[in-house]
C-alpha cells in the first residue's frame, strides 16, 4: 500500500510518507531508501536523499491503480483518496510550504482549507485572489477537474 498511497505525490520525503500512509510498523525513510536501493523507480531529488519522486510512468500506473485498490465501491475509493491528499496537504502547511498544501486541499475538493491557503502568506502574490468573489471564482474553477470524479 505505501506505493500507491504515496503516488498521490509529486515529491516526498519520509517524513511526508510516514504522514499520509499512516503505518507505524514501518519508516517512511527507510522505505524510500529500499527502494531506491532496489533500483525501483525512484529518483532522489538532492544529494542528502531526503526527497525523492517516483519515475512518471511508475507514479501515472499508481495513481490510475489507486482508486481500484482501496475500495469495493467508487465513491469509497474517492473519499479515501480525498483522505491522502488531506493528509498530505496538513503536512505541507505544518511545514510552510504553502503551494504544495494548496494544491493537495484543491485535489482533496476542501475548499475551506483551499481558501485558507490562498490567503496566507506562502501563496505567491500573483495567484492570489483581490477580492472574494475573484477567490470563490478562482476556486470553482481549480476545483471542477474534480467534480466530475
Amino acid at each position: 500500500m505505501f506505493l500507491l498511497h504515496t503516488s498521490i505525490l509529486d515529491r516526498m520525503s519520509g517524513p511526508l510518507c510516514d504522514a499520509v500512509v499512516l503505518d507505524s510498523t514501518t519508516s517512511g525513510q527507510a522505505t524510500l531508501e529500499y527502494l531506491e536501493r532496489a533500483n525501483l523507480f525512484l529518483i532522489p531529488l538532492d544529494h542528502e536523499r531526503r526527497w525523492y519522486r517516483y519515475h512518471h510512468l511508475f507514479a501515472d500506473l499508481l495513481r490510475q491503480r489507486l482508486p481500484q485498490s482501496i475500495a469495493s465501491s467508487p465513491g469509497d475509493a474517492q473519499s479515501q483518496v480525498h483522505e491522502l491528499h488531506i493528509r498530505a496537504s496538513a503536512w505541507y502547511e505544518e511545514h510552510s510550504l504553502e503551494i504544495e498544501a494548496f494544491h493537495h486541499a484543491v485535489a482533496a475538493n476542501d475548499v475551506e482549507r483551499a481558501e485558507r491557503l490562498m490567503e496566507g502568506t506562502g501563496i505567491p502574490l500573483h495567484l492570489r485572489p483581490r477580492s472574494s468573489r475573484a477567490k470563490t471564482a478562482r476556486l470553482r474553477l481549480l476545483l471542477s477537474p474534480f467534480s466530475n470524479h
